[in-house]
């Protein structure tokens, strides 16, 4: 569910949500798209919170908020910061497995992280490219200053190059 132009500002507001006998989740989310009244920022906040119930296994909780500014330095060029809060708890009386064997995002924790991401562009069709190159990196950081409860860094690069192998 989206509103659009949210109180006559361009504004976009949203929510997702699944319900079922075994998750609750519910995802908020914000966009200003001209950011202090600048083309070239756009700010995002989201909120989630997940309740998912592993009938063999375990129960577990998540919620997450993230704040993103983005800029636009030109047409291909841009770069996004973000810091994120999440914090995961599992119900220890549901544990029916090895500790272990817990899928990472659903092990108790807090992480608070900060991360940015730089994206080039130079794609000459976005949504069916033909020929350029779509890259991305993005590096974190969590730490204790962000009330995290480990510390580490997360480097992701991503490139896709696309070229043409015949006249089709």
């Amino acid at each position: 569910l989206n509103r659009t132009n949210f109180l006559g500002l361009g504004h976009t507001i949203g929510a997702q949500t699944r319900l079922s006998n075994i998750q609750r989740r519910v995802l908020l989310s914000y966009l200003a798209p001209q950011f202090r009244d600048s083309n070239r920022f756009s700010l995002t906040n989201t909120i989630l919170y997940d309740d998912a119930r592993n009938v063999r296994t375990f129960n577990s909780k998540r919620l997450e908020g993230s704040l993103q500014l983005a800029q636009r330095f030109n047409l291909a060029n841009s770069i996004q910061y973000r810091f994120t809060y999440r914090r995961v708890t599992t119900d220890e009386n549901t544990i029916k497995v090895d500790p272990a064997l817990i899928p990472l995002l659903a092990q108790p924790v807090r992480v608070g992280s900060f991360s940015s991401t730089f994206i080039q562009d130079r794609r000459d069709d976005p949504t069916d490219a033909t020929r350029g190159r779509y890259t991305t990196v993005d590096f974190g950081v969590a730490s204790k200053a962000f009330a995290s409860s480990t510390n580490f860094l997360r480097l992701l690069t991503r490139n896709s190059s696309y070229y043409r192998l015949g006249r089709d």
